[in-house]
């Protein structure tokens, strides 16, 4: 009969144990997390060379204003848009699909980038829009116009944290190609 009533001891400490863990009155606060504790911070265009020839870069600096650490591995979905305001049928919908392993603790950031090959979405190549003057040649290179161009940012990085958007934002386009019988 005695391990019968270690076995009755034993449930009444482990129900009076329940009891007093569950009759206690603390609770944790209640966590609020701030609207966009994610934001673009700052945003870079500059228009470079590549293996496609001239390019756009859209660099996005994405800063956590949030008091806790965001950690995981993360599917960086979104959408650049360009387009030129004086030319309405010229644009570009550029997809921003990548997954990488982010850990963005309070005050960092973390860049985005996505590059524009200066192909339109109905697949003609800016290049042959710009206007190129024969009046600006040097060393063998022909130089069009500068051209004012519209970019805007759609991204989400945490899912958790919802969707961040910049723009628009101007930028210069200055297109150059090699001369040619044409250019004379």
């Amino acid at each position: 009969m005695r391990p019968f009533r270690h076995r009755i001891l034993a449930l009444r400490t482990l129900l009076a144990s329940c009891l007093v863990i569950l009759s206690c009155s603390e609770q944790l606060p209640t966590r609020i997390v701030p609207e966009s504790p994610l934001t673009i911070a700052d945003v870079a265009i500059s228009q470079g060379t590549g293996d496609d020839g001239i390019q756009v870069t859209v660099s996005a600096s994405v800063r956590n204003d949030f008091d806790e650490t965001f950690d995981g591995v993360v599917a960086v979905t979104g959408e650049l848009h360009i387009w030129w305001p004086r030319r309405p049928d010229v644009e570009a919908h550029i997809p921003l699909s990548f997954s990488d392993q982010i850990r963005l603790a309070p005050g960092q950031k973390y860049r985005v980038e996505q590059v524009w090959s200066l192909t339109t979405d109905d697949g003609r190549d800016v290049l042959d829009l710009l206007v190129f003057s024969a009046a600006d040649i040097r060393f063998g290179v022909v130089y069009a116009q500068p051209e004012t161009f519209v970019a805007s940012l759609r991204m989400t990085v945490f899912r958790e944290t919802g969707l961040l958007s910049t723009g628009p934002r101007e930028f210069t386009l200055q297109g150059w190609r090699v001369i040619s019988d044409d250019d004379r």
